[in-house]
């Protein structure tokens, strides 16, 4: 089940999820992009509290944008960055090494596990919203 989007309807929100190897990553939602309604309330401040943590891995860039540090701050602490392009999130940056939800700090594991993606594997270059359940 989605958000409804009013509440984050035009603000570029983060949200975050665990794959199925127990790895973090950010979802950009671009102003746009559809929120898991569990992740709803977990919204405001989970990019702050992620790029609060120490910077501890290299990360790989994999499109070209004018304005790439938000992104690239969310994988040197070790997330895959997704960004939501109008019909479906794809991956933008690539940390190395990836954060594992169970080392992770614990308001960041208590945000990634609110949508547990069993089903899902990080690092594909495209996650689309029904593979997702959203």
């Amino acid at each position: 089940m989605i958000d409804d989007g009013e509440r984050w309807k035009g603000l570029d929100v983060v949200w975050l999820a665990v794959d199925s190897c127990d790895r973090v990553a950010a979802f950009v939602t671009a102003g746009d992009g559809p929120i898991p309604a569990a992740s709803v309330d977990a919204v405001e401040d989970s990019e702050k509290r992620v790029c609060a943590l120490p910077a501890c891995a290299d990360h790989q860039i994999l499109e070209s944008m004018p304005r790439p540090d938000s992104f690239i701050a969310l994988a040197r602490r070790g997330l895959f960055v997704y960004d939501w392009t109008g019909a479906r999130y794809e991956l933008i940056a690539v940390p190395q090494p990836p954060l594992i939800a169970g080392n992770a700090d614990a308001a960041i594991r208590e945000r990634a596990l609110l949508a547990r993606l069993p089903h899902v594997h990080f690092g594909l270059p495209v996650i689309e919203v029904s593979s997702i359940g959203i």
